[in-house]
């Protein structure tokens, strides 16, 4: 099977290493062994993994293969004694038989078929013949530095220049039980190294573990991979390939549902009603409630009150999922969901924490690290030296720490070279209408703002079109009411703010399913960790154990 592999990758060098691995067991399923099964391949074994265009340029050099081996079948010697061509000698059939195998050469790109299958003869498997080998795989801790397993025995974080010669001495181990081991395969041996030293890999800021640290070894391992396979004169493969590309993976019916509307969530959709609790008096704190918001003078306990015992109700009705037009359904029905208080408690029975208490506290111990690691390693970045100015400016204006906290937003925003536009929409005159500030809106959660952002005073919250909220006080407030509204109403990270909003949720919020993702993005490989989000908080980490010391 590793002769097959390799013939694959030297067709198709563009494939990702999953892709390469589907394909890997897809033909082990329908009885490939070995090369010479391939003559017997058809169009269809093939496209539940594969682009038709991919199948069809494996199949005409499988057919070459055919031939090669049909004219070894022919010749005198074979006749002689009768022998069978085999797996065995068929790398000698294959380089025995270049000069005469064709008599009109097929040009497929910028290689024939025979040079193809003549620098696949010459390249010999060094990979230890075991199709199981990673039951039986040791991870060569012995290999390792000394000061790496200092370090992950004290239950300390080895130095980034340790960690990668960890990971180039893995994967030269692994390669030689496996040229492409395949990323499932990667996967057990990242899970195999985080179990035996949680504390030393897991990706963490401050006190917050974010990952396990299983998805960051598994993508160092995966790029090293790559880049050992890579073809000379060929472009690596990629990790991530566009739909677009024509040796791209293909979009597979048989995709797992991927978790979005109650990732997170620990209280979704409640199955019963609470204690006490009947369909008719659900329905008569729904009226009371809708009847109380027209009044001037409301009774806020009582509402508080009501808005926490109907929080069931209020799931069915956001839960429905209504295309039309969801939120204002939920306002029609629920507008006391909307105002600051109502929205922090329905976020805390619906995720189990006050999102208030815990940004807060966060921001108080990881704002500064966050800022002074930016300044000091991408202040060459235009888009954060701005960011760092208007910290400054406003840091003299106000004569406290709340900008530095605030700006940390926005300097996420600049680090993940992500469109503040569609999160943010700053400096905006109270005079104007509504219907101005509404043209050119996205349909996710976005915050208006009443000033400069850093000095903000007033700020209203958009949703799905519609000013739900137009009383919310500063930045920060408006902030966590708008990250609480894509938990809230079900709606996932748009791609372009994907990776500044996951920072939020798992560095300041502490957010860290094992399962599922909030991202929207569907193209390429799936990580339950958004990589860019690891890196950073990998960096951070590493600058903070510097910066303190």
């Amino acid at each position: 099977m590793d002769e097959v592999i390799k013939l694959i990758c030297h067709i198709l060098p563009q494939l990702s290493p999953e892709v390469l691995e589907n394909t890997q067991d897809k033909l082990v399923e329908i009885g490939v062994g070995d090369v010479i099964d391939l003559q017997h391949l058809e169009e269809n074994d093939l496209t539940l993994v594969l682009r038709p265009i991919q199948i069809r340029k494996l199949l005409q050099h499988f057919k070459a293969v055919k031939n090669l081996i049909l004219e070894s079948l022919r010749s005198p010697s074979s006749s002689k004694d009768n022998s069978i061509t085999t797996p065995a000698n068929l790398n000698e059939s294959l380089g025995s038989s270049s000069s005469s195998s064709r008599s009109s050469p097929m040009l497929f790109g910028d290689t024939d078929t025979q040079s193809d299958v003549d620098d696949i003869s010459k390249t010999k498997c060094t990979a230890k013949p075991c199709t199981y080998w990673i039951n039986d795989y040791k991870i060569p801790w012995n290999m390792f530095s000394k000061t790496l397993l200092e370090a992950c025995t004290r239950k300390a974080r080895p130095k980034p220049r340790e960690r990668r010669e960890m990971i180039r001495i893995l994967c030269d181990d692994i390669r030689g039980f496996a040229a492409v081991p395949g990323r499932k395969n990667l996967s057990r041996i990242a899970q195999m190294m985080v179990a035996k030293y949680k504390d030393s890999f897991c990706d963490v800021i401050g006190d917050s573990v974010i990952g396990s640290g299983h998805e960051s070894l598994l993508r160092q391992m995966e790029e090293r991979i790559a880049n050992l396979n890579r073809k000379v004169g060929k472009p690596a493969a990629k990790l991530s390939i566009s739909s677009d590309d024509e040796d791209s993976e293909p979009k597979s019916k048989s995709r797992k549902t991927v978790i979005h509307d109650s990732y997170g969530c620990v209280n979704w959709q409640p199955e019963s009603l609470p204690t006490d609790e009947t369909t008719d008096t659900q329905e008569s704190k729904q009226d009371w409630l809708m009847e109380e918001f027209r009044k001037k003078e409301q009774d806020r306990k009582k509402v508080l009150l009501f808005m926490e015992n109907t929080y069931t109700s209020q799931r069915l009705v956001i839960n429905r999922n209504n295309p039309d037009s969801p939120i204002g359904e939920v306002k029609d029905k629920w507008p006391f969901l909307f105002e600051k208080e109502c929205m922090f408690l329905h976020f805390e029975q619906l995720m189990g924490f006050k999102i208030q208490d815990v940004m807060q506290a966060s921001l108080a111990s990881k704002a500064k690290i966050i800022v002074e690691y930016l300044r000091q390693n991408h202040i060459q970045k235009k888009k954060i030296k701005q960011v760092l100015w208007r910290i400054e400016a406003a840091m003299s204006s106000k004569k406290d720490q709340q900008p530095v906290m605030i700006g940390v937003f926005l300097l996420l925003l600049a680090y993940f070279e992500e469109k503040q536009e569609l999160m943010i929409r700053s400096d905006v005159d109270e005079t104007v209408s509504n219907e101005e500030i509404l043209k050119q809106c996205p349909k996710s959660p976005f915050l208006v703002i009443f000033d400069e952002t850093l000095l903000a005073n007033r700020c209203s919250l958009v949703v799905d079109g519609i000013i739900v909220n137009e009383k919310l006080v500063g930045f920060i407030e408006g902030l966590m009411v708008m990250f609480a509204s894509y938990y809230i109403f079900n709606i996932v990270y748009p791609e372009e703010l994907a990776s500044t909003l996951e920072f939020i949720q798992r560095c300041f919020l502490g957010l860290n399913p094992e399962k599922g993702s909030k991202r929207s993005k569907t193209k390429g490989k799936k990580n339950n960790v958004n990589p860019k989000v690891l890196s950073l908080a990998n960096s951070l980490k590493d600058f903070q154990s510097q910066w303190t010391i």
